[in-house]
């Protein structure tokens, strides 16, 4: 596993706060016959482990194994080694298909995300929800993002009209985690850092996370550092 990328998915297993506020926000919308597109070393898996039906996917190995590792304890959960786009992984993934398909901060590192997103239609079953988180705004694309294999950063509009081409009809959207923006600006953009720091996810997780995520149920903000779609297949 390249090291950049290694250690942003070992500072987001220490970002609890984040992980379950996520989880808090699409709970409503996971069922359970569940596909994790990108499912890294597990972080947010652990979150899935008492589904029916599990089946998580990554085109790293290593990444696999830990997981594997992780949840050893769990027969509900399949894993899949390859890449998602590889017509070959089609053969592996249910043929009944899934009533929730789950991605997380993984079709930003996807060229051909417009395939992409048809692919989990074609996934879905009617009336299951697709699942998606991605990184907002492009006015803040920098270092950072480059280094982390990001091809791009999203806004409302045009993921909308990604979503609507792959088939999709209805969608929600919504920016959140609008605090981040500065600090992902300060470290990507000005100060021009390659890589995530651990001790500021740990002071943003443990003394922002937890207030922003209580301002945010309240008031829905214009903005944000990334941004969540629910989309249904109708």
């Amino acid at each position: 596993m390249p090291h950049k990328h290694a250690k942003a998915l070992d500072v987001m297993s220490c970002a609890k706060n984040y992980n379950y506020w996520i989880f808090r926000k699409i709970k409503p919308y996971i069922g359970s016959s569940v596909l994790e597109i990108g499912c890294g070393i597990g972080n947010f898996t652990e979150f899935l482990t008492d589904l029916e039906g599990l089946t998580c996917l990554d085109m790293i190995e290593e990444c696999i194994t830990r997981s594997k590792l992780k949840f050893h304890k769990h027969n509900n959960i399949k894993y899949i080694h390859g890449d998602f786009l590889d017509k070959t992984i089609l053969s592996e993934v249910s043929e009944a298909g899934y009533d929730t398909i789950i991605c997380l901060n993984v079709l930003e590192h996807i060229e051909k995300d417009r395939d992409a997103l048809k692919k989990m239609f074609s996934l879905l079953k009617k009336g299951g929800n697709l699942i998606l988180i991605v990184p907002a705004l492009w006015q803040i694309y920098g270092s950072l993002d480059q280094s982390l294999g990001h091809i791009k950063r999203y806004n409302k509009k045009p993921l909308s009209q990604l979503l609507a081409c792959a088939g999709f009809k209805n969608t929600y959207l919504e920016y959140f985690n609008s605090i981040g923006i500065l600090g992902w600006y300060i470290n990507g953009r000005i100060l021009k850092r390659k890589e995530m720091s651990l001790a500021q996810a740990l002071i943003y997780d443990k003394l922002f996370i937890p207030v922003i995520a209580k301002i945010e149920s309240f008031v829905s903000p214009p903005f944000g550092m990334s941004l969540l779609a629910i989309s249904r297949k109708e």
